[in-house]
Formats: C-alpha cells, structure tokens, sequence
C-alpha cells in the first residue's frame, strides 16, 4: 500500500492504485485502460480497440474479460477503501457471455445499488471477508453490452496483529 493513500478520499485511493496497476502489470499497460468514471456506485473504463485488436479486426476476448475484471474490481476496491484506506479485494469467480464482436474502442462499465454497498461495508466493518457479485457490461459505444460478465469479488481488511 502506498502511504500516501492514506491521506486521499475513496475516489483518489482507487484512481491511484489503477494508475500503479497500469505502471506495474505489463497486461494493463498493453491494454492502454483509461478510468472515464469512477464514483461510489459507477465506474466505467475504456480501452482503445486498435492495442486490442484479434485476427478478426474485432476485440480479442481476453482485453474484453480484463478490462470487465478491472471495472469491478475498481468499484470494489473503491467501496471497500470507504471502510479502510488499506483494505485489499480480489475477483474469485467470473463467468462471460459474448454476445458478439465487439468493433469499436472498449468501455466496461459497472453499477451498483447503495443497499449491496451497505452490506459489503458492513461486513468489512464487523471483520469478515465480504463478499459480493457484479453485473459488468462490456462492449463499444455502439453496443455497450456485447459481452456480459458476472463477476464475485471478496474485499477484506488486513490483519494487524
């Protein structure tokens, strides 16, 4: 964890460590992610098609799922740093629909409803992992929801014993 995080509100924490994944995880950097939003209860990142390109000229499937993986868990690092600026978060199971190419530059996108952010900091609060489940929709400006990910994270608080 970066010291400095400490000191940022829940929005500067999340952008900060996507800025240190992109610089540290050579994927993202060949992906070329770019947080557009990035609130409470919506992130949404884009990706431009022509570093993600497949043999078809369309988005290669993997950029697509990644960049889903990404947008939610942005969102759940970003709730989970409501509760405590060093809580960690990791996705433990996805599943992918692709509905269809996708020929534009890639959005991801994500939302969530105030009463599952309750309960995810809720749980984090009383010192359990918690879990949660998101619905991701990843696609173009043209078809936003051309692939659909459904995507469980667990967020949990470091042990400082």
């Amino acid at each position: 964890m970066l010291p400095t995080l400490l000191w940022m509100n829940e929005d500067e924490q999340t952008r900060a460590l996507l800025a240190r994944m992109r610089q540290d995880m050579p994927a993202l950097q060949g992906i070329g992610v770019d947080c557009l939003h990035l609130s409470q209860d919506h992130v949404r990142l884009a990706a431009p098609l022509a570093r993600n390109q497949n043999d078809k000229q369309t988005a290669f499937a993997g950029s697509l799922t990644a960049l889903g993986m990404l947008c939610g868990w942005a969102l759940t690092q970003r709730t989970a740093a409501g509760v405590d600026a060093a809580a960690q978060c990791a996705i433990f199971d996805v599943q992918t629909r692709f509905r269809q190419p996708v020929r534009g530059d890639l959005m991801a996108e994500v939302r969530c409803e105030h009463p599952a952010i309750a309960r995810l900091r809720a749980d984090l609060q009383s010192g359990r992992k918690a879990r949660w489940t998101l619905d991701i929709q990843v696609g173009s400006n043209d078809c936003p929801d051309a692939v659909q990910l459904r995507a469980a994270y667990a967020a949990w608080l470091p042990d400082r014993s």
